[in-house]
């Protein structure tokens, strides 16, 4: 891997200046307009990075879970589709976003994902073999788009349907949170009444001979 300086623009026209690794100068283009920045400039620099060993994926240094969240399927599907209607390959693809996953287990199926291909599979039949991680939604969503040949479309929509499920789920928690709250609050106040204040009554009872 090779060391890269960049300066690129987002949206809201914020400068970002960095240096990072990737594999090569188009890997760091395709990744950064993944992100959805405007690149300016990219200038590879002397120092190299160490070399990933063959035939494996070197994850960034955020990458500290194992477990697949939503986030993590629903990065996968934008990029995945950004990355192909840039023009780079399905293989080279989904190295890139191996590479950036934070999710170590989804980078390890999608390198799996990569050796099923090489050796002959659809990216959908590729898929296929996970189906506690991709759901049939995405297995016939995916199998639509290798058929009809509009996969960047396809997974974009689908991208666009998760992001839509996880604002939901956001919305759902946040609706709990206050009665959670309530609730806790009610079991801590029953709690000190039977603790503290009912004991007490109970002592009043029996001094007056009541039962």
């Amino acid at each position: 891997m090779a060391k890269f300086k960049y300066v690129a623009k987002t949206k809201d026209s914020r400068t970002i200046r960095e240096t990072t690794s990737a594999f090569s100068r188009e890997d760091l283009i395709a990744r950064l307009r993944s992100q959805g920045l405007c690149i300016v400039s990219i200038k590879e620099t002397a120092e190299k990075a160490e070399k990933a060993p063959t035939g494996s994926f070197l994850f960034s240094a955020r990458t500290r879970r194992d477990s697949i969240k939503l986030h993590d399927l629903t990065f996968f599907a934008r990029n995945l589709a950004t990355t192909l209607s840039s023009g780079v390959t399905l293989l080279r693809s989904l190295e890139i976003i191996g590479y950036q996953a934070e999710s170590v287990k989804l980078g390890k199926i999608l390198q799996q994902c990569c050796d099923g291909i090489k050796g002959g599979l659809s990216l959908g039949e590729a898929i296929g073999k996970y189906p506690s991680v991709f759901s049939a939604l995405w297995r016939g969503i995916v199998h639509v788009g290798e058929t009809s040949g509009n996969l960047p479309f396809v997974l974009d929509k689908l991208a666009d349907y998760l992001e839509l499920r996880m604002e939901f789920e956001r919305k759902i928690k946040s609706a709990m949170i206050y009665p959670a709250i309530l609730f806790g609050a009610a079991v801590i106040a029953i709690g000190i009444f039977f603790q503290f204040i009912l004991p007490k009554f109970t002592e009043i009872f029996r001094q007056f001979d009541v039962e």
